[in-house]
């Protein structure tokens, strides 16, 4: 029991790693890689998931106490339930083809930022680099 309530504060709590099957994509190319779901002292259910392709580049104003900038260039969302049991390391595959995308800016870094809806805990997220071509 205490254990439970440890994992619902994120404590001892499930981790996530995102995994590309390679790290550079085209534009209009489909991308696939592996979510790493690994359990923590307890039973876990997921009530989804998301994908966000993200782009990060540096903020010109120099005016704005803001460095850099983050703009979400699109998002997959997965709608299973996934039970993960305690000490669990599960795979889950994943693959979609982003939309069109528009960068706003030509020099820019681009990355996928998993995040992982537990039920009654606190969520889990995790990030990996990608290169698109443009």
């Amino acid at each position: 029991m205490f254990e439970e309530i440890l994992t619902s504060l994120g404590i001892k709590g499930m981790t996530v790693e995102t995994k590309l099957d390679k790290t550079s994509f085209a534009k209009d190319e489909e991308i696939h890689g592996t979510i790493i779901l690994k359990a923590g002292e307890s039973k876990q259910t997921i009530t989804h998931m998301s994908l966000k392709l993200m782009e990060e580049f540096e903020n010109t104003d120099e005016t704005s106490d803001i460095n850099t900038i983050e703009h979400e260039l699109d998002e997959f969302v997965m709608e299973d339930d996934i039970i993960i049991d305690a000490h669990e390391v599960r795979d889950v595959p994943f693959k979609f083809k982003p939309k069109q995308l528009e960068f706003k800016s030509d020099i820019s870094d681009i990355s996928i930022k998993t995040h992982v809806y537990i039920e009654n805990s606190i969520d889990t997220e995790g990030q990996e680099t990608i290169k698109i071509e443009r």
